[in-house]
């Protein structure tokens, strides 16, 4: 997939160089408490990424990290997708 892009965001495929952005966001308060976490969560955003049952695009707001979206089937009764949102403040 290549990127989508818009007015002041783009999406693309996520890889190891977002690792440390994602890190941070998902070490928030607000993120971790929704997306829980070990301690090692360097290693679980990899994992993540790693997974090729899940999709993960990096989604960028005026060329700086703010989020990530994934996509994955989850083979349940419904056979659709589930799609989970990490995101920061777009403005601090």
């Amino acid at each position: 997939m290549n990127e989508l892009r818009g007015a002041g965001v783009v999406l693309r495929p996520s890889g190891p160089g977002d690792i440390p952005a994602l890190t941070a966001i998902r070490t928030t308060p607000e993120v971790r408490a929704r997306w829980r976490g070990g301690d090692d969560m360097a290693a679980e955003v990899a994992s993540d990424l790693a997974d090729p049952a899940t999709h993960c695009l990096t989604v960028l707001h005026h060329d700086r990290i703010v989020g990530l979206i994934q996509w994955y089937a989850d083979g349940s009764w419904h056979d659709g997708l589930l799609m989970d949102l990490l995101a920061s403040e777009l403005v601090r």
